[in-house]
């Protein structure tokens, strides 16, 4: 089995904003039988929850069988795009656009 993930995130301070900062990350993945072994399911990616796609349960986003059970997929994309703005040390104000697919090849 043969896989990769990339993974990209960037922090930049807003200009003019004040203490605003704007996030974005994009994570691109491919995995492929290796000796015609077949992937097995622990190996394929799966999205949604809080750390993939929010606003999906976890692992609810992947080709699903015909029982409509998740099976994950080969190939994946996620892009987030999130704006941070601390309130206090501890307090912060966040806004955010997720997108991203699992696909079965």
């Amino acid at each position: 089995m043969r896989g990769n993930v990339d993974k990209y995130t960037e922090f930049e301070n807003v200009p003019m904003a004040g203490k605003v900062i704007l996030k974005s990350s994009a994570d691109i993945g491919v995995i492929d039988e290796f000796d015609d072994e077949e992937v097995a399911i622990f190996d394929r990616f799966f999205a949604g929850g809080q750390s993939t796609l929010r606003g999906f349960e976890y692992r609810e986003v992947s080709p699903v069988d015909a029982r409509e059970d998740p099976l994950g997929g080969k190939s994946i994309f996620l892009g987030t795009l999130e704006l941070m703005k601390p309130l206090t040390d501890v307090v912060q104000v966040r806004t955010f656009c997720d997108v991203g697919n699992v696909w079965k090849d």
